[in-house]
């Protein structure tokens, strides 16, 4: 993956929007980060399905082969792709009603072709030999403004694994990648894949409303544990908002404590190297003013991480900041929860229940896809007796007994 490298151009042209007349009528909306529970951040992704197994589908194959053909995905994939980016987002407690717009998909379509054609990631491609100049001129607007990722299998792996993972030597001095998803401006977007090579354009600023919150912070304060990196290296980001000064580093230091791991790391502006380490980049990927800290290990399941950042100001004045990390279990697929609360209970098996005895008699089950997809919980394609059993059993012995059982488990019972 390559970080963005135009900061500068976004800048001069902010600059040159703030030199225009405004409308003395016009008024900016503001909103702040919201704090969603464990329970509705789950409830979210039951209602906004995506898998980080799934591969593409294309409505048209990219030909890459003279004279070439971008391709195109197909509207389910665009839409779990979607997904995954509004999870992400409503996870971090930013609005999560992003859309994709079709030429930004074409521009991330053509990116991916010619990235693929020439085996390499690059925000300024060159033109592979017989390529047309119109469909070279797609490519460069793609990979100029989107982000771009390789390797992985899926599309929205390589969102979760690649692009928000973001920590690996040539990236973890910006995370940029993750400040672009997690940019509180950004609304529209586009996808874009030939074989293993992904585009998710992102250069877009046409939300109204102004986010004037204090920070943004990634893992947020309720982290689903199947978002965050499982091996190497898995940075924190703290993107300060405008209230704050440009954070000095050579003033900032931060506590992390880990109540799983029974550990207390300090950092500062001496912890320089990658893997203990604490720094500050005002680039404008999404956010600037933002500070990347990794204290040199990974956070266990069910971890409970309380972060402590000193040294930061607002108007020359100190304010710290101090959060909470829970990370918590989720099923990716959230099966079992019927009715798309959040938690399996009574009520999910009744109603998966019903909506098989609906299907037997003939009439519509009476289920969204997204219900259906959860209610199906041994993957058969169908919605049946076997699943609400399934159900009931996993709600008596996970929140009746207490005992603590995996999906996986049961579904592997005889």
């Amino acid at each position: 993956m390559k970080a963005r490298q135009f900061p500068a151009v976004l800048t001069a042209a902010a600059m040159l929007f703030a030199s225009l007349p405004q409308p003395a009528e016009a008024e900016v909306q503001s909103y702040d980060r919201e704090a969603h529970t464990a329970k509705e951040i789950s409830a979210f992704f039951a209602s906004h399905p995506w898998d980080m197994q799934n591969v593409s589908v294309f409505d048209a194959q990219p030909s890459l082969t003279a004279p070439y053909a971008p391709g195109a995905l197909s509207a389910e994939t665009q839409q779990e792709t979607l997904n995954c980016l509004n999870c992400i987002r409503y996870a971090a407690g930013l609005p999560a009603d992003l859309s994709v717009k079709a030429e930004y998909s074409e521009l991330a379509q053509a990116a991916s072709l010619v990235n693929c054609l020439n085996g390499m990631l690059d925000h300024a491609p060159a033109k592979p030999a017989g390529m047309s100049e119109p469909m070279f001129r797609l490519a460069v607007l793609g990979a100029g403004g989107g982000i771009l990722s390789r390797g992985r299998s899926a599309f929205c792996r390589s969102i979760v694994e690649g692009l928000m993972g973001d920590s690996s030597d040539k990236n973890i001095p910006t995370l940029g990648h993750r400040r672009w998803i997690l940019n509180p401006e950004l609304l529209y977007t586009g996808f874009g894949q030939a074989e293993n090579f992904y585009t998710v354009y992102i250069n877009d600023f046409n939300r109204q409303e102004k986010f004037t919150g204090d920070y943004i912070a990634w893992p947020p304060p309720n982290m689903p544990y199947y978002l965050y990196g499982k091996s190497g290296r898995y940075a924190m980001t703290v993107s300060l908002g405008d209230a704050y000064d440009t954070a000095d580093i050579s003033k900032v230091s931060a506590e992390i404590r880990s109540e799983v791991l029974d550990k207390t790391w300090h950092l500062d502006g001496s912890c320089t190297d990658f893997d203990y380490y604490l720094t500050v980049n005002n680039q404008l990927f999404g956010t600037g003013n933002s500070l990347i800290i990794y204290p040199g290990e990974l956070f266990p399941e069910n971890d409970s991480v309380t972060v402590s950042i000193s040294g930061i100001t607002k108007n020359g004045e100190p304010a710290p900041i101090t959060y909470s990390i829970q990370f918590f279990d989720m099923d990716p697929r959230q099966r079992g929860d019927c009715n798309l609360d959040g938690e399996v209970s009574v009520e999910d098996a009744q109603d998966t229940l019903k909506a098989y005895t609906e299907t037997v008699a003939g009439k519509a089950d009476g289920l969204s896809d997204a219900q259906r997809r959860t209610a199906d919980v041994n993957a058969d394609s169908t919605v049946s007796v076997e699943d609400a059993q399934y159900i009931l059993k996993y709600y008596v012995s996970n929140t009746v007994a207490g005992r603590k059982v995996t999906w996986d488990a049961l579904l592997a019972e005889k």
